[in-house]
């Protein structure tokens, strides 16, 4: 039996868009053309259901690593200015003085950091807090260490869909629960019944709890920590 030897399915915006229309009831799935109003309509609606799911922290796939030069400042911008779109959080990070030699860092809220008194005060960067702001994120390092590499793991934003053959920036294994969801958000517009409500509900939580559950870090340790026997 001959297989395709490919792995580069994909879907385009309009593709997800027809698909949940057709979901609803408001297309034919014989043929059935999306208007225009349709179209831009939906497209909004699952640009804020992507851009909600954000909120889940959940895109492996959007952590990418970041190497900063550290050169004696207190703060470091990513965003725009470093052409290229600012983090929405810092997860992680490390500070490396040669190949094969790092040291790992601690991510601090702002109220810690905002405890330092100097915050000038030189040495070795252990800690470091950050600031997603809107355009610019700031990295702000402390000690402040005069010359190094400081490598941090960010999460990005996922990317819009502005266009009609944009395709969706998932994994594949997303395009389902991105179908389903949608036909979910835009179901009471179209006036469907509740019982065809509660099938595209169902169907959209099932494909969205798949996906939550692969997206996660495997293999994770479990530690167990026994209670003596007589105590609580």
């Amino acid at each position: 039996m001959a297989r395709s030897g490919t792995y580069t399915f994909t879907v385009t915006r309009d593709q997800l868009i027809t698909d949940a229309l057709i979901n609803v009831g408001a297309l034919d799935p014989e043929g059935g053309t999306a208007t225009a109003t349709q179209i831009s309509s939906a497209a909004l609606v699952l640009n804020m259901m992507v851009k909600s799911w954000e909120a889940r922290g959940l895109n492996l796939w959007k952590r990418q690593m970041i190497t900063l030069t550290l050169n004696g400042g207190t703060t470091y911008s990513l965003g725009s200015g470093n052409a290229t779109v600012r983090p929405k959080r810092i997860l992680d990070g490390y500070i490396r003085a040669t190949a094969g030699n790092d040291t790992p860092i601690r991510i601090i809220s702002r109220e810690e950091y905002n405890r330092f008194g100097l915050k000038s005060t030189t040495g070795t960067t252990v800690q470091v807090y950050y600031d997603p702001q809107l355009d610019n994120g700031v990295v702000y390092v402390y000690p402040v260490q005069a010359s190094g590499t400081l490598i941090l793991e960010a999460e990005y934003p996922l990317m819009d869909f502005t266009n009609t053959s944009d395709e969706p920036d998932f994994p594949q294994e997303w395009f389902n629960a991105l179908r389903w969801n949608l036909a979910k958000e835009i179901a009471l517009s179209y006036g469907v019944s509740p019982t065809r409500y509660g099938t595209i509900k169902n169907n959209a939580k099932e494909e969205l709890d798949n996906v939550e559950d692969f997206d996660t870090e495997f293999p994770q340790s479990v530690f167990f920590n026994p209670t003596p026997h007589g105590k609580k």
